[in-house]
């Protein structure tokens, strides 16, 4: 019989039973094989919490999560930060920055401040749960988050986002070279016919 792979996340790792159903031992899920809608199968009578795969936490996620918390938090203090560095009380400096010709540049950083923020917690929360193979968000929302910051600060206002991004792509990059070197470990030595 060739090899089924599971619908949802693409893995091999399957149990696949007589009636063409099976259960993914990667996501938990079932899946129904080529028998007629209606009937309850085999595969759909497993109990699918057994069959799910316990990842471990990675506590490196939540250095994803700190900065995604950072680019939320750069929003009100870049221009706090802007308004001490400048000598001006908070609405002078705010209502100055939207007046020039480079608010608009300012509010879009604004704008990309909150998606990246957003972004670098779903990341960090996900690498957090043992999700490693979403290592690229975190680098992602880490690159998102320090031109953000760049943007919208203009300089050193931008100081909390920047940081904050440093922090998600160092995260996203230590869980990509720990999964990488895993993955490594875990495949199987080279034969004659694949080197």
């Amino acid at each position: 019989m060739a090899a089924r792979s599971c619908p949802s996340c693409g893995s091999t790792d399957v149990t696949v039973y007589d009636d063409d159903s099976g259960v993914c031992r990667n996501c938990g899920r079932v899946f129904r094989g080529s028998a007629p809608t209606g009937a309850l199968l085999r595969g759909e009578e497993v109990d699918v919490r057994k069959a799910a795969v316990v990842r471990e936490k990675n506590r490196l996620g939540l250095l994803g999560v700190v900065g995604g918390l950072f680019g939320f938090l750069a929003i009100p203090t870049l221009f706090v930060i802007g308004a001490a560095l400048r000598g001006q009380s908070l609405g002078d400096y705010t209502s100055g920055v939207f007046n020039r010709p480079t608010g608009a540049l300012t509010c879009g950083g604004i704008v990309l401040l909150a998606v990246a923020g957003w972004y670098g917690l779903w990341a960090g929360y996900f690498l957090w749960r043992g999700f490693g193979e979403r290592a690229i968000h975190g680098i992602i929302s880490g690159v998102l988050l320090i031109v953000a910051g760049a943007i919208a600060g203009q300089g050193v206002p931008g100081i909390v986002a920047i940081v904050g991004g440093l922090l998600a792509l160092v995260a996203g990059l230590l869980v990509f070279r720990a999964t990488r070197a895993k993955d490594d470990e875990q495949a199987p030595p080279p034969t004659a016919e694949t080197s």
